[in-house]
């Protein structure tokens, strides 16, 4: 068992059956499903899946799109799982950095390979995003350190500038825009 959790939104409660047997005997984890975009938005922020697998066409006021891009900023990856596959649904459902989009009826060991994909995209993106934040902490403290021919000056405590002592202009200023004081960072900037 992967342990794995997917919240399930269809709007079809026979396919949405189907799918939970197939998803569990697959080793996932299924702890809700829903035929609306409202409650899916409120059950992804508040079991915090690993992945949803939404329809498009859904019950209530939000499709199955207005709720992804509601889910997604919550950092959870989805995938598409409809029976909606024409041009124009397939271009407003893919202006959302989705993980996937599965046209029904499907082939279960598509389902299943498609998400572990989705799952393990994601995974990989989170890892990368990671990376990129310890490279930046990283160069921040090598300019910190004052390597080199480099100097670094304080003009106030909010403002580093780091510069060459060759040159009279600096390679780089690191400034926070939100500042104490009379001027924010951005009219310090300026």
């Amino acid at each position: 068992m992967n342990g794995k959790t997917i919240l399930l939104v269809e709007d079809e409660s026979a396919v949405a059956l189907d799918i939970k047997h197939i998803l569990e005997s697959s080793g996932y984890e299924v702890p809700f499903v829903t035929s609306r975009g409202e409650d899916a938005v409120k059950e992804a922020a508040k079991i915090r899946p690993d992945l949803v697998l939404m329809d498009i066409t859904l019950k209530g006021t939000m499709d199955g799109i207005e709720a992804a891009k509601k889910i997604i900023t919550l950092n959870i990856p989805v995938v598409y799982l409809t029976g909606a596959s024409d041009n124009k649904t397939l271009k407003k459902a893919t202006q959302i950095p989705v993980y996937g989009y599965i046209v029904k009826p499907y082939i279960e060991k598509e389902l299943i390979t498609t998400i572990e994909i989705a799952l393990n995209k994601h995974k990989l993106d989170l890892a990368r995003i990671e990376k990129s934040k310890q490279d930046i902490i990283a160069q921040k403290e090598n300019i910190l350190t004052n390597n080199g021919n480099n100097s670094v000056t304080r003009l106030k405590p909010h403002i580093l500038v780091v510069k060459k002592q060759e040159k009279k202009n600096p390679d780089l200023i690191l400034m926070d825009i939100l500042l104490n004081g009379d001027t924010d960072g951005i009219e310090t900037a300026q």
